[in-house]
């Protein structure tokens, strides 16, 4: 009972398949679709005079085991294989299928495929439809209406023969669009599958059956072969797009001017250092303000001020005055400390600066593809510096002075200057005619004397006040000529050693920028050149892949065409087909 294929359906169906895959080979880069070819393969392999009956078995509920045995038997396949196939049809690694082929037993020959109603195959391009399907209902109750639904969509999708077997009253399957059943009570059916086809005469119609299966997978394949073409076309557009986007790219990079790139880094370097010289400048200055609180001038002025009493010396007869020991020491210490550690702070400003402009300027360069890298020199002479920072900062005036301190002749003659006076006073009142010495040593003589004594005893008296009130307004005006003297010479280290300073770090920040500014036009020059040949490398790429993509598309063009010719072809032969097969099907 194999089927026979007429020679008329194998020539015109080996020539479509022929022109498919001549299409197929045709086609560039069509090596992606290589499992096509194969499939192709096996189809054509299908199509020969005499073929083996395909049938697949639809277990729609599982059988016990006296019914799985009356299959097997019903199948005429060897009762061995009952455990063979109810273990292939529950396990996934067999994929839930059961095959097997009887032994030629005369005329008759099958190729079985049995699975359950919940493992329904999955068609590719690379399988046929059957071309007999046997639905087998075991169970004496019909399932529900919406668990049946799927499985009868799923069938007619697929149309052709169906021979549906039942043990309910009733059949579950019924006709639908190209689906044919054949419903049959199981206790009605013949003794084998082989009778029940020479019953129902369906061995006339099973070559059409099997040859519509055929030109729907060469059908198949074509579409797969179409999508195929899509997939490429939809490629091809965007490979092309993509070129475009390249062209304008390098459009784009031809219109880059690399050159006003470098003016416009290098005056941003320029301001960038600038205004770090001047910030730093205007530090260095601060620190000799007075009036700013947070300056070292400040802080020096502040510890001046709690010089309040000198160191007093009796010497030789004079009184030595001078600043309390250490207290210039302590100064020059902390002028040096802060100077010092102004200095460091510089440095280290400097050095964050540089790495932050060296590292800004690669990243702004970087995204236009230029390499540039920069080490600073750091050209410091931080020993000159330091030398002559211990040159400077000492304290060149004499903080020191001597008081001659007064003897007793300045005493008494402080006492005996009333005395004096009166003496005077009798020189002139006897050039002038008037004898008043006559008229005190007279009777007044004794009340004359007490009072020259009193006087002469607030002379001194007031002699000494004064001396102490001169003394300490001396006092004074010593202490705060040190100080001021202190402040003076305080602010000229600090400026000295400022100035120097900054002198130095300017010149060194101006040999960092000039050797930036050499860095950066040598990147520029080496990149203007590769920029040059890179575009030239791009223009000649993106024109080759142009060519390439344009000679793809004139062959995608040639093959759209003669796919066109081939599917009017394989649709007037599908049709014929079709057409003969419909007409059997009625029959039935």
């Amino acid at each position: 009972m194999e089927i026979v294929l007429s020679q008329v359906f194998i020539g015109r169906f080996q020539k479509a398949a022929d022109s498919l895959l001549s299409l197929m080979q045709s086609y560039p880069g069509m090596e992606m679709g290589h499992h096509l070819h194969s499939h192709l393969a096996t189809l054509r392999g299908h199509a020969r005079e005499r073929v083996a009956f395909p049938v697949e078995v639809i277990l729609l509920d599982s059988p016990q085991e006296e019914q799985a045995r009356w299959l097997l038997h019903f199948l005429q396949l060897d009762q061995a294989q009952y455990a063979d196939l109810t273990e292939a049809v529950s396990q996934a690694e067999r994929r839930f299928t059961f095959h097997a082929q009887p032994v030629a037993d005369g005329n008759t020959a099958f190729a079985y495929r049995v699975y359950t109603s919940a493992h329904f195959p999955v068609r590719d391009t690379g399988s046929i439809r059957p071309t007999m399907k046997l639905a087998l209902w075991f169970g004496r109750e019909n399932p529900p209406a919406d668990e049946l639904e799927p499985i009868q969509l799923r069938l007619a999708a697929e149309g052709g023969v169906l021979v549906h077997a039942f043990e309910s009253g009733s059949p579950l399957l019924h006709h639908m669009d190209d689906l044919r059943v054949l419903a049959r009570p199981l206790d009605q059916l013949p003794e084998t599958l082989g009778m029940l086809i020479e019953q129902q005469k369906l061995q006339e119609c099973m070559p059409l059956v099997y040859g519509m299966g055929l030109v729907q997978g060469l059908e198949r394949i074509s579409e797969a072969f179409d999508q195929f073409v899509a997939q490429q076309e939809k490629d091809i557009r965007t490979k092309k797009f993509n070129a475009q986007q390249d062209i304008n790219a390098v459009k784009q990079d031809e219109k880059l001017n690399l050159r006003d790139l470098f003016q416009q880094l290098k005056s941003n370097l320029q301001r960038d250092f600038n205004e770090f010289e001047r910030g730093i400048n205007d530090q260095l200055q601060r620190m000799g303000q007075k009036y700013n609180s947070q300056s070292l001038m400040a802080a020096v002025e502040r510890q001046v001020m709690q010089v309040q009493q000198l160191e007093e010396e009796n010497f030789a007869g004079a009184l030595r005055m001078r600043l309390p020991a250490g207290t210039k020491e302590q100064l020059q210490r902390t002028i040096t400390q802060s100077l010092r550690s102004q200095i460091d702070q510089d440095l280290f400003s400097l050095k964050e600066f540089l790495k932050h402009e060296s590292t800004e300027t690669q990243q702004q360069l970087a995204r236009h593809q230029v390499e540039f890298s920069y080490q600073p020199r750091m050209q410091l002479n931080l020993s000159r510096i330091q030398g002559n920072m211990q040159e400077y900062i000492l304290f060149q005036q004499k903080y020191e002075t001597e008081k001659k301190k007064l003897q007793f002749f300045d005493y008494s003659r402080a006492a005996m200057g009333p005395i004096l006076g009166l003496g005077s006073l009798f020189m002139l009142s006897a050039l002038m005619g008037f004898n008043i010495r006559r008229l005190i040593s007279g009777g007044n003589k004794y009340l004359t004397i007490p009072i020259l004594v009193a006087v002469c005893g607030y002379s001194l008296y007031k002699f000494i006040q004064n001396t102490k009130a001169r003394r300490l307004h001396e006092y004074d005006a010593e202490l705060n000529r040190m100080r001021e003297s202190l402040i003076g010479e305080s602010k000229s280290m600090i400026r000295k050693v400022t100035d120097e300073w900054g002198r130095e770090l300017s010149t060194a920040i101006r040999e960092e920028l000039n050797g930036m500014v050499n860095q950066l036009d040598s990147a520029f020059a080496a990149a203007a050149e590769e920029h040059k040949e890179k575009i030239q490398q791009s223009q000649r790429s993106v024109q080759r892949r142009i060519q390439g993509l344009e000679q793809r598309e004139r062959g995608h063009q040639a093959a759209i065409k003669n796919k066109d010719a081939f599917d009017r072809s394989l649709a007037q032969f599908k049709g014929e087909i079709y057409q003969q097969y419909h007409q059997t099907l009625a029959k039935l």
